[in-house]
């Protein structure tokens, strides 16, 4: 019903995954990428990211926005244009 619903709105899903599954995913992929040091919060070494997904059909346009973590993007099909603004 939510996807019916997305599409004829054209809007987007966005999900974000059990924070266990962050947990137990996130310092891996870190550690393959060779950025273990960005898996895990300084100091305490606790986990830390968010694994998430967003689905959006095509023509969908976010508007300017900033995220408090850096991204990693699969892409799946498709294409996308990214815009980056000096920060």
């Amino acid at each position: 019903a939510a996807l019916m619903l997305a599409q004829t709105r054209q809007a987007a899903l966005y999900f974000r995954a059990p924070e266990a599954l962050e947990d137990l995913l996130v310092p891996g992929i870190c550690n393959g990428l060779g950025a273990a040091f960005a898996g895990l919060y300084p100091g305490d070494s606790r986990p830390r990211g968010e694994i998430e997904t967003f689905v959006a059909q095509s023509g969908h346009v976010t508007g300017w926005h900033t995220d408090f973590q850096h991204n990693f993007t699969f892409q799946l099909r498709g294409s996308k244009r990214w815009r980056v603004k000096k920060g």
